[in-house]
């Protein structure tokens, strides 16, 4: 029986994480997650538009890179986007909670497998968004089996290439990542091949470089930046970080969904408990991960969110699980036990995971009351019926560009200009007025003239004073309660009109 638990928790897991996107994450789309619906179809024509997330100098957008090759499948974008990142989540847990299973160590394979079961229905949506959150987390899948390699040097190169791959996909792994090398110098596994480890390291490095140097190069393709102010250490807020755990480690904590201030408590808990067995490898690789956490609190950056799962203050410390895990599996010294146990283990599980299940409603109709800020949310069915709307009115008016306005509309402008080239590619072009983060999209229209345009969002009175001073803007029935009008005739560049448009129409 001990051999079947591991399998069987992550079985129980991919159940329950199936059921989350399911009931939650395939039915709504938020406006990040469109830049990555459409990424990924550029990627499946062969297109790599830039090395980061779309108009940023930071977050390569891995998922999007993963899921391109299953577009051809026909797998609906909505569980495509949803499944890969899961996929990225799971497999650190998967990947070591296997290999302590080849190694006949079954509870401390357990703790990785039972982890994400464990973690609340919060975990398994935020980490289920091709927003970027999880990206570092796969490469770190490689890390056990590196040690494996009875060769040194080959075993110092696969810990270096893993770790540098993640710090490149998302810094947020060197939670992790600084306490699994501390061990590994510690215990030795790295021993007397620090020029393979070095060499290991370099094509994070690397990437790293050369996408900062793309970004130096076409300052002009970047409209959001991640400046080094927002990266700079403040002891004030690394106070006040330390005071507000459980907003920073929300729903980081198996078992105890709001309490994520136990989560920082629980790890450093076991540093103790790994003195007291003399583990000084596994205490210093706690210490310097706890050590990090506390760094990286006083940075502005860690500070932006809230306890929403679009923009959570825990994406910075999505790791925190898969460490707790590591840390309880490195204190773990009995490989056997009764065969009770297991069985037991195994009833609770399950029992467990039926909580789960039945905790998803709850937490789904929590998260899509929170009111939204920057992230704008909206439901795939409202988004793909006001797509064929789009398409049947540009069709029929001869619309050449459609421009979302970043005026009061009831569908976020970014969700027109970015989902709608996937929910209905080959029609009618999007341009979003004001925040275009496609540069190919500003060189194609922003000086080129459009002879009929149309617009969407902006408040009726407004556009009803602009039509009076210019009869060429014809009102048509509105999408979704948003104002919807058409430029005809036009004869100026487009960013032109856009920023005339704009201006009419600003409260």
């Amino acid at each position: 029986m001990e051999r079947l638990l591991v399998p069987s928790l992550l079985l129980l897991g991919t159940v329950y994480r199936t059921m989350a996107i399911d009931r939650f994450n395939v039915g709504f789309v938020s406006t990040d997650d469109a830049v990555s619906w459409h990424a990924a179809t550029h990627v499946a024509d062969g297109l790599f538009m830039t090395p980061y997330y779309y108009g940023q100098n930071y977050g390569p957008m891995l998922e999007a890179l993963v899921a391109a090759p299953f577009t051809f499948l026909g797998i609906p974008m909505s569980w495509l986007m949803a499944i890969v990142p899961s996929l990225l989540t799971l497999l650190p847990f998967w990947s070591f909670a296997l290999w302590h299973r080849k190694h006949g160590r079954i509870w401390a394979g357990a703790s990785f497998a039972a982890m994400p079961l464990l973690l609340p229905p919060e975990f398994a949506f935020m980490t289920s968004m091709p927003r970027g959150f999880v990206t570092g987390l796969p490469f770190l899948a490689l890390l056990p089996w590196s040690l494996d390699l009875r060769d040194p040097r080959w075993r110092s190169f696969l810990t270096g290439l893993a770790i540098s791959l993640a710090w490149f996909a998302n810094p947020n792994s060197v939670v992790f990542t600084a306490g699994y090398l501390c061990w590994s110098i510690i215990a030795r596994h790295l021993s007397g091949a620090w020029r393979s480890l070095a060499i290991g390291l370099l094509p994070g490095v690397v990437l790293q470089v050369l996408a900062q140097h793309w970004c130096a190069v076409h300052p002009d393709r970047i409209i959001h930046h991640l400046s080094a102010d927002r990266l700079s250490l403040h002891a004030s807020l690394i106070v006040q970080g330390l005071s507000s755990l459980d907003e920073h480690f929300r729903w980081l904590m198996p078992l105890f969904p709001t309490q994520g201030g136990l989560a920082g408590i629980s790890l450093v808990a076991l540093i103790p408990i790994a003195i007291l067995r003399r583990d000084k490898a596994v205490a210093f690789a706690l210490l310097a991960a706890a050590g990090v956490i506390v760094a990286s609190l006083g940075m502005p950056k860690t500070h932006d969110g809230w306890d929403w799962v679009y923009y959570p203050l825990s994406r910075m410390f999505v790791c925190l699980p898969l460490l707790l895990a590591w840390g309880v599996a490195s204190l773990i010294r009995a490989s056997r036990s009764p065969h009770w146990m297991a069985v037991f283990t195994l009833i609770l599980g399950l029992f467990y995971a039926g909580h789960q299940w039945n905790a998803i409603g709850a937490a789904r109709n929590d998260q899509l009351a929170k009111p939204q800020r920057w992230v704008g949310v909206i439901d795939l069915a409202t988004m793909k019926e006001d797509a064929a709307m789009l398409r049947e009115r540009c069709e029929r008016q001869g619309a050449g560009l459609i421009v979302p306005l970043q005026q009061p509309s009831q569908v976020w402008a970014q969700l027109r200009a970015y989902l709608y080239p996937v929910l209905g590619p080959g029609s009618t072009p999007t341009y979003l007025a004001g925040y275009e983060r496609r540069y190919w999209q500003r060189d194609a229209f922003a000086d080129s003239v459009v002879s009929r345009i149309m617009f969407t969002g902006g408040e009726r009175v407004r556009w009803d004073a602009l039509r009076r001073t210019d009869p060429h803007f014809v009102r048509l029935m509105g999408s979704n309660g948003d104002a919807m009008y058409l430029l005809t005739g036009n004869t100026r560049p487009t960013d032109q009109v856009v920023s005339r448009v704009m201006a009419a129409l600003a409260p």
